[in-house]
């Protein structure tokens, strides 16, 4: 059966009258000037009333429309396309999945945005709805787990927070581990130093600077912000698939990293208690100098990947030595570090 139609075949030519004659797959179409085109059904996407009929457009090259108001062929095409019959069920479902597919590209972008981005950045400014109590309470249940990965050193551990109880952080536990890594991190109420970086200090000062400088992450929730920000998925999938396991890594926490603003202010917070309890500070500029002459190994030292060493940082700190002149100082714990270095040196043999 033939219908009247007006055919456009895609291309610059304006459409021209046209009959078509409808077939199971294809539609022939006969134009007033003599051309032949064919129309696969399966290529119909497209399709709206227009001026009292029908247009129907294709979604592949040539990109054909054709426009009828001949009663019969809406009838029938619209017949043929709520039933489903012939090419018609295949258009149909390539139109829904189609619509489909874009639908949970877009759900998996914002999944995959949310999980990286949004579910961090949320984690963080939850920070302030975390009560003190419940912050130490994570803060042993990851250091359990820490307890098992790391090679902690109970004797160089008790030294190490004797000299940091001394310095005034008493309710902070210091832990000493054996490694060669040059790193020091810390979780809510601990700081976990590595032999390391100790072994790269010859006087109290560094060591009182960079105690000074974690617990000061401690303090002011850096630890905290960052435990959330990194491993706030890792939460979300242990409680989806009922893990627990996979929430406390203790092996990660050691990577755990901070911004150039939350390095300034650990500095800053170290600096000011120092001074507050008439302390040397030079040790912060010493242990600027252990750090920036380990930068140039090939490979840098771990600290430096999650305590960023800029020149900035530096500056800053430098800067608030000027502005903070020392007149008089009380001596560092000098026993206690040498006890220390003296366990750093028994682990070596």
């Amino acid at each position: 059966m033939s219908y009247l139609i007006t055919y456009h075949d895609g291309g610059p030519n304006p459409p021209v009258h046209a009959r078509l004659n409808w077939q199971a797959h294809e539609w022939i179409i006969d134009t007033e000037n003599g051309r032949q085109y064919r129309m696969p059904v399966s290529a119909i996407t497209h399709f709206a009333p227009k001026d009292g009929g029908i247009e129907l457009k294709t979604s592949r090259f040539p990109y054909q429309t054709i426009f009828t108001s001949d009663p019969d062929f809406i009838h029938r095409f619209t017949s043929d396309w709520k039933s489903g019959s012939h090419k018609f069920m295949e258009v149909r479902t390539r139109h829904i999945l189609g619509w489909l597919s874009l639908l949970l590209l877009v759900i998996a972008a914002v999944c995959i945005w949310f999980y990286f981005k949004g579910l961090p950045m949320l984690s963080e400014q939850m920070v302030g709805l975390v009560s003190k109590e419940h912050e130490q309470k994570l803060g042993e249940m990851l250091f359990k787990d820490i307890q098992s990965k790391e090679k902690l050193d109970s004797i160089g551990s008790a030294r190490l927070e004797e000299f940091g109880h001394q310095l005034g952080f008493k309710e902070i536990k210091f832990h000493l581990a054996e490694s060669d890594v040059v790193n020091a991190y810390a979780i809510p109420g601990h700081v976990v130093v590595y032999t390391g970086l100790l072994d790269k200090m010859k006087d109290p000062a560094p060591l009182a600077a960079l105690l000074g400088h974690e617990v000061g992450h401690i303090r002011l929730r850096h630890s905290l912000k960052s435990i959330m920000r990194q491993f706030s998925g890792a939460i979300v999938l242990s409680l989806a698939f009922g893990d627990a396991s996979a929430i406390w890594l203790g092996e990660e926490l050691q990577k755990l990293s901070y911004s150039r603003k939350m390095e300034t202010e650990a500095d800053e917070f170290g600096l000011k208690f120092l001074h507050q309890h008439q302390l040397p500070l030079t040790g912060m500029d010493s242990l600027f100098s252990i750090l920036s002459a380990e930068s140039g190994d090939v490979e840098p030292p771990a600290f430096l990947s999650t305590h960023p060493l800029s020149k900035e940082r530096q500056a800053a700190a430098r800067e608030w030595l000027f502005d903070h002149p020392q007149s008089t100082t009380k001596p560092l714990p000098a026993s206690a570090f040498v006890a220390l270095k003296e366990r750093t040196a028994a682990l070596k043999q």
